[in-house]
Formats: structure tokens, C-alpha cells, sequence
């Protein structure tokens, strides 16, 4: 019988759930010791969660969700942007926990009020706020510990706050996020802030404050091992009763190099062949129909990346880090200045540029000290059409 396009189960998509999941291990015995600490009334250590896009991190994300939801342990999850102020953090939080969004007066120069958790007023200038959550301001940090609190059950119930893409929030954001579970923390209230993002992150939380970057339990997600890509595409093609031969299962696997993202979409090109021949076996001639719309895809994502590079002034810099990290074997943040300075960028500019370059995937600290490539096709595709423009413009 022939299988609708409804039925396929892979799922494509940054931050979209697989029908299979796959690997991580080590993260996912972390998350159930963080779980055992707080259901026992213990505070675990806030965590960060950091990789290339399309690693898998808001699917990690989601699993420490359900499991959290198996233990019965409150939480709430927003993203990044959403904490890039008091009001939205706070209407989030009490919108997903609640049911019951808090009143906000947005009006410039009027006083902002909000009731929470039904149990206290808390207002402050609109002004005072200003765009980001105001570390300093005591008055905004306290209101948020009050909030979180009150969300614990005054500390009688645990409590999970996870952010993801927590690298599109300020350094402010995020330092008034650390200091308010820290006090919570010192006060033997059981909750935990998990954040999650790009490996730009690492700068975001160590600007926030040294002390709470270095007490984060730090996860790394690399790409998924040779056996777990093997698997993931094996058991999400089984749902549709499809069966990938050995032949074409090892093609798939080095064209995707352990992306998940990319997995999910040569998978989905793959089954819809099958659908399409009404046939059970991905054999040759499904992936050989699947394969151009595959690299269609991957071309699309990474000559976006290139022209964002392009336009920010980094293009030289990244095919020179790219042609590094190409080569494999891991290089120190030092060479990767030196290799920027060699481009042109200014020694003032250098480790910003870097930080801009390992946001894109390009390169990232795997083991937090030295570089690798976090998308090796992407550092093989920025060497070869990145390297013809930098070639291109200075021949012009």
C-alpha cells in the first residue's frame, strides 16, 4: 500500500523532536543525577548545554524536559529571546507554569505591575528596566528570586527553569538570571537553571560573571558517532517499514558526517523515494533521487552562513581558519588569532571575530580549550567557494 508524505517520521527542522533518539549518554546520566538531586531536596548545579546548530541541543533539551516531567518536577522552558527583559521572562514563566498570564503595563513612563503567582505585587519604573533584566538593580532581582520562589512552593517542590538558544540573551540577562538562582540556591530552594545555545554562549556566560561559568556543570555536544547515525537513520526508517541497505546506509552516513540535522533531512529525501516507487528498500535508486535534494538543502544553509560571514567582514578569516580545521586535529585559540590577524582583522577585533566565526559552526572548543571543526562540511564548503571569492577579490 502506498505511504502518504504524512507518514514519513523523519523530521527535519532545527528544534524539531525526532521520532527517534539516539546517543548522548553521557548527558542524559547527568540530567537523571541533576533529577535524583532535585526530588531529594538538593540544589544540583546550574548547566550549559553548547554545540554547533543542528547538533541536537533543543532536542537534548526536550528529553531533560520529559524526564523532568516523569519525576514530577515543575519546570518551564522559554528561549533566549524571550528573557531579554523582566516582564517577558516572568510572563513566560508564569504562562507555562500557571495557566495565568501576569498583568503588564507597557507604557513608557508608567509603573510596570505584575501579580505573582496570585501572591504578590511587585512594581518598578518602566525606565528602570530598560531592555535587558538589570543585574544590579536589586529591586529587579529580587522580584524575579520572589517569582521563582514562589514557583517552588516557597522551596517545598523542585523547579527547572531551561532557556533555550540562551546565546541570543544579554550578558545582563543572563548574569541576573545566575544571581537569582544562586541566592535560591544558598537558601536551600532545589531549582536549577539550564541554559542552552551556540558555542558563542561560552562568551555570553563568562561576560555574566566568571564565578557562575565556572560552578555550570558544562555539557558539549558534538556530532553523533559512526553507530549512532547508523541507528538513528536504521530505527526512523523502520516506522515506515523501510529498510536502507548496508550499501546505501554507508553513503548516507559519510555524506551527513554525524549532523543530526542533516541526518533527519537525507533521511526524509530517502523515505519519500521509497514512498514515491512504493517500495520497502532504499536501495540505489532512491538515494541516488534523494542525494541532489540533500545537497540542494545543505548548500542552501551554508551559503546563507557564508554570506553572513561575507557580510560582516570575516570571509578571509574563515577560509583561513576553515583550511586549518579542514585538515583536522584540534588548534589552540591562539593560532586561530594568529590566523585571523594574517587576514586583516585587526589584533583589537581578532577574538571577537573568532567568537562570530565559532557562533556559525564553523570551528568550536569540542573539549572547551582547543578548536576542531564543529560541521566539517561546512569547513570543507567555506574552503572551496569561500576561498574562490577571497580569490576573486583580490584578482579585482
Amino acid at each position: 500500500m502506498r505511504q502518504t508524505r504524512t507518514e514519513n517520521p523523519f523530521r527535519p527542522g532545527f528544534g524539531r523532536k525526532p521520532e527517534v533518539f539516539v546517543g548522548r549518554t553521557h548527558e542524559l546520566r547527568g540530567f537523571e543525577n541533576f533529577i535524583s538531586e532535585l526530588t531529594g531536596g538538593v540544589p544540583p548545579n546550574d548547566a550549559t548545554i553548547v554545540g554547533p546548530r543542528g547538533n541536537g541541543k533543543t532536542t537534548l533539551m526536550s528529553r531533560y524536559r520529559d524526564m523532568l516531567a516523569s519525576a514530577k518536577v515543575s519546570f518551564a522552558e522559554v528561549v533566549g529571546s524571550d528573557v531579554d527583559g523582566m516582564a517577558k521572562l516572568l510572563n513566560a514563566v508564569e504562562r507555562q507554569l500557571k495557566g495565568k498570564p501576569t498583568r503588564v503595563l507597557v507604557d513608557r513612563d508608567e509603573v510596570v505591575e505584575r501579580k505573582v503567582s496570585m501572591l504578590k505585587l511587585f512594581s518598578w519604573s518602566r525606565r528602570r528596566e530598560a531592555r535587558t533584566l538589570a543585574p544590579h538593580d536589586e529591586d529587579a532581582v529580587s522580584a524575579l528570586e520572589e517569582h521563582l520562589k514562589a514557583l517552588t512552593t516557597n522551596g517545598r517542590r523542585p523547579f527547572a527553569l531551561l532557556v533555550d538558544e540562551a546565546h541570543e540573551s544579554s550578558s545582563d540577562t543572563l548574569e541576573t538570571l545566575a544571581n537569582a538562582s544562586q541566592n535560591l540556591k544558598k537558601a536551600g530552594i532545589p531549582m536549577q537553571l539550564i541554559l542552552a545555545g551556540t558555542p558563542v554562549l561560552d562568551v555570553v556566560v563568562r561576560k555574566a560573571g566568571a564565578t557562575f561559568a565556572n560552578r555550570c556543570e558544562k555539557l558539549r555536544l558534538g556530532l553523533l558517532t559512526e553507530s549512532e547515525s547508523r541507528s538513528l537513520l536504521v530505527d526512523t526508517a523502520a516506522i515506515a517499514h523501510i529498510v536502507v541497505k548496508d550499501e546505501v546506509l554507508n553513503d548516507v552516513v559519510d555524506a551527513c558526517q554525524g549532523h543530526s540535522h542533516f541526518l533527519q533531512y537525507a533521511g526524509k529525501e530517502l523515505t519519500e523515494a521509497c514512498f514515491k516507487h512504493e517500495v520497502l528498500t532504499a536501495g540505489r535508486e532512491e538515494w541516488n533521487r534523494a542525494y541532489p535534494l540533500f545537497v540542494r538543502e545543505r548548500t542552501l544553509l551554508y551559503g546563507t552562513q557564508l554570506d553572513e560571514l561575507e557580510e560582516k567582514g570575516l570571509l578571509e578569516g574563515a577560509v583561513a581558519i576553515a583550511d586549518t580545521v579542514a585538515k583536522g586535529g584540534a588548534t589552540s585559540r591562539w593560532k586561530m588569532k594568529a590566523l585571523l590577524l594574517g587576514a586583516g582583522i585587526p589584533a583589537s577585533k581578532a577574538l571577537d571575530a573568532l567568537d562570530e566565526i565559532s557562533h556559525t559552526g564553523l570551528a568550536w572548543k569540542q573539549n572547551g580549550v582547543d578548536y576542531v571543526a564543529g560541521i566539517p562540511s561546512l569547513a570543507t564548503f567555506v574552503r572551496e567557494h569561500g576561498g574562490k571569492a577571497v580569490n576573486s577579490e583580490e584578482q579585482a
